[in-house]
């Protein structure tokens, strides 16, 4: 696949990450990173659809448990091409067991129909659904044309009864020019068609009855009774019945940001999420001690200090010898029927507390001096434990270290730290958020039906003894130690041996099933610097490796080298 240069696509975007060893059975929810990867990487989860055009698009689902990240992997096939994509592909909104994947086309590429062609980017709008028991479907909605939407401005809300239930209907608020009122954009998939309704706010004080509502959503939650939420997070939500035939719109407040947070020049997302559960909206804010002690310091201290004592932290000293070391994170809640937040919990985690959790797990620690120093990207609230919080941090933008620590703040204790890859800046544009998909879904290799996908693993039957793996295109700054780390998720190694002049390594596993999971997950991702292919080693090779003792001669080595399509004798001699 080529690049092109008018594409916003990232060069992290080419490169799926790393994945922990399969799950043995899928979670109920993960966090899933809401943008695509691009590769040929599938599994069960693989499904595909065609596009107005004849075309062919493809997509999978790689998940992880939280904390971990999950992720989408995109296939361009059947005559699309990655220079054909203005951006990546990313989840538009999903629920239950349905995702909306949006991809966006560059100018010209497909053919324009209509006038409004012109007016807004030729997108695809897919509707993937997973079955339980059933292989999932992926189908191609209705352009919504001449409009075009986002992430954080989409909802999500299943209609059907019970896990056998298919409708749904998708969602978004948009303001006009006009005072208090919306425009509420419905897409029904039991007519497959999108309507547009007026729907009216009921203004919250009497100002808003001459002065427009300020409100930019960074994201929609679903509550009960068909009810979506539009939020912004440094402001409030805005909550609309999406069944009612006249909706209305009501504006609810939310408190104050913390003190840390009054000034802060980006997005709320940095420091808040907001969820719905058990009858509750629930806020969580993240206050960095170093901006407060940075106003306490400008403030000569007084004010600042009262307010950190105010959530129960002392702050003996804001002088320029006081090294703040981590945040506060507050979480409020509210019933719809109350009038009034209601602070819930404190809790405070520290940076030094999670560089020890990384070392403690035995995570790679080689960038662990610039974790001393993590920022926040924002938080996560879990939505399998109301207390818990996913808190996404990085030392920059443009390091390759990023942790997932997971928080439950009534307790105040840190229930595991782990290792994401972060190279791309969306990073900090915080892409992550809980998906429900999951549970319906089996990334199982050997459920997969795609002669694609199965061909990874291929192999005749008289070579079913055969566990070696053969690592092609290894980077050759890989250590042994490094390889070790990556293919030992997937189970107990008997031998592991890197070639680096020849850029390949050979790893055997003790158990045949271990070695599946390892090439179904780890073929085309990146390891170092190149991505690497994985296939059986040739079984005569494996035979040779056992009799001499693990030592691999150079005949051997031509026949692997020959193998993966190297010129062996510039290679050996």
């Amino acid at each position: 696949m080529s690049w092109h240069s008018d594409s916003f696509i990232v060069p992290g975007s080419l490169t799926p990450p790393v994945m922990p060893a399969p799950l043995a059975a899928a979670p109920a929810r993960v966090l899933l990173d809401g943008l695509a990867y691009f590769g040929d990487r599938k599994n069960a989860t693989f499904a595909q659809a065609v596009t107005r055009t004849g075309h062919t698009l493809g997509v999978s689902f790689w998940l992880a448990a939280p904390p971990a990240v999950s992720h989408l992997c995109f296939h361009c096939s059947g005559g699309v091409e990655l220079a054909h994509l203005l951006e990546e592909p990313h989840v538009l909104c999903s629920g239950k067991d349905v995702a909306v994947i949006r991809v966006v086309y560059n100018t010209g590429v497909r053919p324009i129909q209509t006038f409004d062609d012109l007016a807004v980017p030729d997108s695809d709008y897919l509707v993937y659904r997973a079955r339980a028991g059933e292989p999932p479907s992926l189908d191609v909605l209705p352009d919504p044309k001449p409009e075009s939407f986002q992430p954080w401005e989409t909802g999500l809300l299943p209609c059907g009864d019970g896990d056998g239930g298919e409708d749904f209907l998708m969602a978004v608020l948009r303001t006009r020019c006009v005072l208090l009122q919306y425009d509420l954009h419905v897409f029904s998939s039991k007519t497959n068609t999108w309507t547009t309704r007026l729907a009216r706010l009921e203004p919250p004080s009497a100002r808003y009855r001459d002065e427009f509502l300020v409100h930019e959503p960074d994201k929609v939650i679903a509550l009960d009774g068909g009810v979506l939420g539009w939020v912004d997070l440094r402001r409030g939500v805005l909550l609309c019945n999406v069944l009612d035939a006249d909706p209305v719109v009501r504006y609810i407040q939310f408190p104050r940001p913390m003190e840390g947070n009054m000034y802060l020049q980006n997005r709320a997302r940095a420091v808040r999420d907001v969820t719905y559960s058990d009858g509750f909206i629930k806020l969580v804010e993240i206050e960095d001690q170093r901006s407060l002690v940075a106003i306490a310091r400008a403030w000569n201290g007084p004010r600042s200090r009262a307010s950190m004592d105010g959530y129960g932290f002392e702050v003996e000293d804001t002088s320029e010898s006081y090294t703040p070391d981590g945040w506060i994170v507050v979480t409020w809640n509210r019933k719809l029927s109350w009038d009034r937040w209601s602070q819930d919990c404190t809790a405070y985690v520290n940076r030094s507390s999670i560089s020890a959790e990384l070392m403690k797990d035995k995570h790679d620690t080689s960038g662990s001096s610039e974790l001393e120093n993590l920022e926040m990207a924002g938080s996560v609230w879990s939505v399998d434990d109301g207390d818990v919080v996913y808190l996404m941090a990085k030392a920059d933008s443009t390091g390759r270290d990023a942790c997932a620590v997971a928080l439950n703040v009534r307790r105040s204790v840190m229930g595991g730290v782990t290792l994401l890859p972060a190279k791309r800046w969306a990073f900090f544009n915080l892409q992550y958020h809980p998906f429900a998909l999951s549970k319906y879904l089996n990334m199982a290799a050997d459920d997969c039906k795609d002669d694609a996908a199965d061909s990874q693993i291929q192999e005749r039957e008289d070579d079913r003894n055969n566990i070696m793996i053969l690592v092609a295109g290894l980077d050759p700054s890989v250590t042994v130690n490094q390889l070790k780390a990556i293919v030992a998720k997937f189970g107990e190694l008997r031998y592991l041996k890197i070639h680096a002049d020849e850029q390949y390594g050979l790893v055997q596993f003790v158990s045949r099933s271990c070695a599946e999971q390892a090439i179904s997950a780890l073929n085309g991702t990146q390891i170092g610097g190149q991505s690497v292919r994985l296939s059986w080693s040739p079984s005569h090779v494996e035979k040779h490796v056992h009799r001499d003792g693990g030592c691999v001669s150079i005949a051997y080595q031509a026949i692997i080298l020959m193998h993966i399509g190297v010129d062996y004798s510039s290679q050996l001699y």
